[in-house]
């Protein structure tokens, strides 16, 4: 008998030590679920949408980059006309150079007396700047000016070849160069924009 005493008494308490087991952590469990329920988190509710913080954080990217493009934009700038926009003439007013300030009190009456940015596709038709076009590559056809830009004047005739000018009516040859028509558009062209610069 001492020995079915010894087995029922191991039994016993092998049974009573895994009922103290399985009732530890279920009481250990109950705590944290309470704790945890009692313990708001601290940055808000946790997200309930798969993958909500990578949304957010998009479109905060997003709102960033949106606000920085419309407030980066400088309120200075003045478009006075697009290039596929037909003008009429449209002007803007700008501050003189201090230089031509100075000119302006030197020379009065000789100098326009204000200062600005004007625009028009209308100011010189189509037909006239082929015309003058024309005429600029005949007259420096003659010259050939060394590094810097050519330039042809046919209200003094002066034409840069080589490093210095010279009088391109002066020159051999040059009395067809022109016609009377090449002359008179250039006159034309000239009084449109004297005018509409005064």
């Amino acid at each position: 008998m001492r020995r079915s005493e010894l087995k029922d008494k191991v039994v016993k308490r092998r049974q009573n030590t895994n009922e103290v087991d399985k009732d530890k952590p279920k009481k250990e469990t109950d705590n944290s679920n309470e704790t945890n329920r009692n313990v708001e988190p601290k940055y808000g509710p946790l997200p309930s949408i798969p993958h909500q913080r990578v949304f957010a954080r998009g479109v905060m990217i997003l709102a960033t980059l949106a606000v920085v493009y419309f407030t980066s934009k400088s309120d200075k700038e003045t478009m006075l006309a697009r290039q596929k926009e037909q003008v009429q003439g449209r002007g803007h007013n700008v501050d003189c150079s201090p230089d031509y300030l100075k000119d302006l009190n030197a020379f009065p009456g000789c100098v326009p007396e204000k200062c600005g940015r004007y625009v028009s596709d209308r100011l010189v038709t189509e037909v006239e700047a082929d015309l003058l076009l024309d005429i600029g590559r005949r007259g420096l056809a003659l010259g050939s000016a060394e590094g810097g830009a050519a330039i042809l004047d046919l209200h003094s005739g002066a034409l840069s070849k080589g490093k210095h000018f010279v009088n391109i009516y002066s020159l051999n040859n040059t009395d067809q160069l022109f016609s009377v028509q090449d002359f008179a558009t250039y006159r034309v062209v000239r009084t449109k924009i004297q005018h509409a610069v005064a």
